[in-house]
């Protein structure tokens, strides 16, 4: 079976709001990193175990998905999980999200199997922190899932299918 040499990279849209709550997943990759144009203050911790019900959302907070909430792929479920370091970062006076940039540079796990790259961002009843994404993630062709987190905020998991960097041959 051919394995992986490559990388593939998604480019997310540009944020059009001055918040964006967020995370990223990935399924059926070996391990994934984010470039962004956020502060060197933000960064991303790749989890040891993969996504599901009691995964710490963000370094800085204690909220998980609610007991039992992650179950399926479309959701995420069993994807690696990269924990952000902040719910929302506002360390520094002024700052904006607006037109901040973020690409995700995957490894496959296999070059024949899709990578299903998903973002999380709070549902329209907290649209002031979604960056924009809501919409622009639809345009894209991402499906949609729903979780609620411990503090009962409900999140979008927008989850898209990346093509196989190869086809296995047929004789």
């Amino acid at each position: 079976m051919p394995q992986p040499t490559t990388t593939i990279t998604y480019d997310f849209p540009a944020v059009t709001g001055e918040l964006l709550m967020h995370a990223f997943c990935v399924i059926n990759a070996q391990s994934f990193k984010v470039r962004s144009t956020m502060p060197s203050g933000f960064s991303y911790k790749p989890l040891r175990s993969t996504f599901y019900s009691n995964t710490k959302l963000f370094g800085d907070s204690d909220l998980t998905p609610s007991s039992k909430a992650i179950k399926g792929g479309n959701q995420c479920r069993g994807g690696i999980y990269l924990q952000p370091s902040h719910d929302l970062y506002l360390e520094e006076e002024g700052f904006s999200y607006e037109g901040r940039t973020f690409s995700l540079d995957i490894k496959p796990a296999k070059a024949t199997v899709p990578v299903t790259v998903c973002a999380m961002i709070p549902d329209a009843h907290w649209a002031m922190l979604t960056g924009g994404w809501t919409q622009a993630l639809r345009d894209e062709g991402f499906g949609q899932a729903t979780f609620e987190d411990s503090g009962e905020m409900v999140w979008e998991v927008h989850c898209k299918d990346l093509p196989a960097l190869a086809t296995t041959a047929t004789e």
